[in-house]
């Protein structure tokens, strides 16, 4: 059983106190979240800025470990082409040189495994500067992003009557969290690896690689995850403003005339 977090119950930021006909409003709407609508406020997280304007008292703890796992791969990447080019001139017979069996079956293999394996190194690359830049958002407009998942939690809590409003925090921020951390960590530990069997044969490399791969695949679940979360989180904001709106829409005496045309029957019900 969840133990109550008596601080955030009598925090009103976490356990705010609604107005009953803007609740049922509230609940009378559509509380699903269609993929265009979660998309399109994906981007409206997404489109935000990275660089931080609050540097000297806020910092991205992610960033010394992102840039430690992009220059490991790289390093992987340029010894591989270095050996691969070996392996490629050992490998080809010309006027003056037989390669070995043993040569030319070691280039075959070569051929096989490195376009894979130049692909998921350029992918976790990839998906490095994407973590990157998701951790630096968050960080930059932390001040706009903490507002938008408190004002989530503590709606959650009205909404479930939940006893701990702080258990959805990793939600928004796993990735500044103990989350992010282990995953960073697992991450340089299968990069290593790999560095550690660079001048081993291409299918010990290249299962090293697919180890890496595995946690890239996290990674990259994590930062979609977050990101679907502020972006319900500012859609679950949206329609408890307009709640809030509605609520007093019967008594505005200039907008009052829309409730008859945009307005539902469930709407009509709500408000009475």
């Amino acid at each position: 059983m969840v133990a109550a977090n008596t601080a955030a119950l009598a925090s009103l930021v976490y356990n705010p106190t609604t107005d009953p006909v803007a609740l049922k409003i509230y609940q009378t709407m559509s509380t699903s979240y269609p993929d265009d609508l979660v998309a399109q406020y994906s981007q409206t997280i997404t489109s935000m800025p990275t660089a931080n304007p609050f540097s000297g008292i806020l910092q991205n703890p992610r960033s010394c470990e992102v840039s430690m796992g992009s220059t490991d791969l790289q390093t992987a990447q340029t010894t591989l082409d270095q050996r691969y080019q070996q392996v490629q001139i050992d490998g080809t017979p010309t006027n003056t040189y037989t390669p070995t069996q043993t040569q030319i079956d070691t280039l075959n293999q070569w051929n096989q495994y490195m376009p894979m394996i130049t692909d998921n190194i350029s992918t976790a690359s990839s998906s490095l500067n994407n973590f990157q830049d998701h951790t630096d958002r968050t960080v930059a407009n932390f001040s706009s992003l903490a507002g938008i998942a408190a004002a989530a939690l503590g709606l959650a809590a009205v909404i479930g009557s939940l006893l701990d409003p702080c258990l959805g925090t990793s939600g928004f921020f796993g990735s500044l969290l103990a989350q992010g951390q282990k995953l960073m960590d697992q991450l340089l530990s299968a990069i290593q690896s790999v560095l550690n069997v660079i001048n081993e044969v291409i299918s010990f490399i290249a299962d090293a690689i697919a180890s890496v791969m595995k946690i890239i695949a996290q990674l990259t679940a994590l930062v979609l995850s977050e990101i679907t979360a502020f972006a319900k989180a500012l859609i679950d904001m949206v329609r408890s403003g307009l709640a809030n709106l509605l609520k007093d829409l019967p008594d505005d005496p200039c907008l009052s005339l829309l409730l008859g045309t945009i307005g539902t029957g469930a709407l009509a019900y709500a408000l009475k």
